[in-house]
């Protein structure tokens, strides 16, 4: 048996459920209005501004951040070498002491 038979009987059902929609295009949600709200005009001139100060805050802050913890590996990273080397000449001057 074809399949195109078995679907005959149910042939315009489908067609139905098939059939594509038309797209709306340009549809305004506040149709009483012909200008937009302030709030629509104030982000339209002063959106790309906005985006680009956040994002360079979030930039500025992170390279700040980083620059930070940067300095404060090294700084870490300094004082135990520091202390291995204490500790290493203590270790050193008790071997010497024990020779003698």
């Amino acid at each position: 048996m074809l399949p195109g038979r078995i679907l005959s009987a149910t042939a315009p059902a489908l067609r139905q459920v098939a059939r594509p929609r038309p797209a709306v295009i340009g549809r305004r949600w506040n149709s009483s209005s012909s200008e937009p709200s302030a709030y629509s005009s104030f982000f339209k001139s002063f959106g790309r501004p906005i985006t680009k100060v956040c994002l360079m805050a979030v930039f500025t802050y992170q390279l700040v951040f980083f620059g930070w913890t940067k300095l404060e590996q090294d700084e870490v990273r300094s004082e135990r070498q520091a202390e291995i080397s204490s500790l290493e000449a203590k270790v050193k001057d008790l071997q010497e002491g024990k020779k003698e």
